[in-house]
């Protein structure tokens, strides 16, 4: 039996749901969007959450680039052959736990320990 190999995503994504968490972070800490994203990513690892996969996401960057360094991280650390779609899904992971915690009356300097 033949394994069929599955292709990476070509770029990375934010669901509509957590954009306008992703969108407050970077305007509260960050002086990109995609630094507050890396963030979340580093924050879904760190603190071990269960991951939630986006069942839709609008991309907003292309692999390669300025997410190359946490690909490279990704992909070490979960030994993955798809380390774009596993970057998204630990930054959803991680905006979705921020956007509970921030709603449950959390800040984010709480959230991530600043």
């Amino acid at each position: 039996m033949a394994t069929e190999t599955v292709k990476d995503v070509a770029g990375i994504g934010v669901a509509p749901e957590v954009r306008q968490t992703l969108e407050e972070l970077q305007k509260a800490y960050f002086l990109t969007i995609g630094g507050a994203f890396k963030a979340c990513v580093a924050l879904a690892i760190a603190k071990n959450l269960s991951l939630v996969e986006p069942t839709k996401v609008e991309r907003t960057w292309q692999t390669g680039g300025a997410f190359s360094d946490v690909m490279d991280l990704v992909a070490w650390k979960f030994d993955s052959d798809r380390p774009a779609k596993m970057v998204e899904a630990l930054g959803h992971t991680g905006l979705v736990h921020v956007r509970e915690q921030v709603r449950a009356g959390a800040s984010f300097t709480t959230i991530f320990g600043f």
